[in-house]
């Protein structure tokens, strides 16, 4: 089994932005569509709120009570998160089958591919499902030193009279809390962070399966993956400057640049006998080619005496 790579990201941003060329009008579109299918839920669920508002009453005691929402646009609006989510994960498939055929060079490539892929919109909501599953699991760890936290410090402060050590404590406790949250959020984020790519790339796998090979491939480059996207922070803070309009740009380059990883990282788990080959449905592992050492000619002939 080969050890670690390095994982060249400098190369990977700069291939994948290259695919790109002659297909900047198509990427934009998409991230247009994103921001559609991200937003009608919010649009309806603030007209719902909107209708239900007396404007004739504003200036009265009961606009106050008019304004609160009841159960049935509480219940909506839950409704309506979980559409989003849903459309999210469907729209994710979508784009990541889009990206990987993109950096894989395909010239023909078309918004009617794209619109295709959400063929496996189905799969793409089963990953939702299935990732959600496990993240929220592994948040009951946190959760659990939440909870002790408040209980071992209210006892430590109720023990110190509320004194500054019984505080110090505290805090402690509930910092420690948050630090294991922040580490398994992008531990177990980054390591099923593949499983849509997986599938995108081989639509024959299933979901645990997809999810299995994610933790697979990602093993040994988690922070090299949070070092790619860190490394478009100040991108991000362009968006943020320009009101967005950058996000045609940003949102298209780092999208490319992850699937250009996913391919590293596939290519890796193969090379590393992490995963078979068979698995994605390849004919053979790949491997690095090694000189070809031709044997010397051997004449079988016996000389006659």
């Amino acid at each position: 089994m080969e050890t670690k790579r390095f994982f060249p990201r400098r190369e990977l941003k700069e291939e994948g932005r290259a695919s790109l060329s002659g297909h900047w009008g198509k990427a934009i579109v998409i991230i247009l569509i994103g921001a559609l299918i991200s937003g009608i839920p919010s649009i309806v669920n603030f007209n719902t709120q909107m209708g239900s508002i007396d404007f004739e009453n504003m200036n009265t005691a009961m606009y106050a009570s008019q304004v609160q929402p009841d159960a049935g646009t509480a219940l909506l609006g839950i409704l309506l998160s979980l559409l989003s989510a849903v459309l999210i994960a469907a729209y994710t498939m979508a784009t990541s089958k889009w990206y990987l055929d993109l950096v894989q060079k395909n010239p023909n490539i078309s918004l009617g591919d794209f619109f295709g892929n959400f063929s496996l919109a189905g799969k793409g909501i089963l990953a939702w499902l299935w990732m959600s599953l496990w993240m929220f699991i592994w948040m009951l760890i946190p959760v659990a030193i939440f909870i002790a936290a408040m209980m071992l410090g209210g006892a430590a402060m109720f023990a110190s009279d509320g004194s500054s050590g019984g505080t110090f404590v505290f805090f402690l406790l509930m910092l420690a809390a948050f630090a294991v949250y922040i580490g398994i959020a992008i531990w177990k984020g980054y390591s099923y962070g593949q499983i849509f790519n997986v599938i995108a790339d081989s639509p024959n796998i299933g979901v645990r399966d997809a999810m299995r090979y994610s933790i697979a491939m990602t093993k040994d480059y988690i922070m090299d993956l949070f070092i790619l996207d860190l490394s478009f922070i100040l991108w991000g803070l362009l968006i943020i400057v320009t009101l967005g309009l950058a996000s045609f740009y940003v949102g298209p380059y780092m999208a490319s640049a992850q699937a250009m990883a996913y391919f590293f990282l596939r290519d890796q788990a193969l090379d590393r006998g992490l995963l078979s080959p068979q698995e994605f449905g390849l004919e053979k592992q790949r491997v690095r080619e090694e000189p070809i050492v031709e044997e010397p000619y051997m004449d079988e002939t016996i000389e006659k005496e």
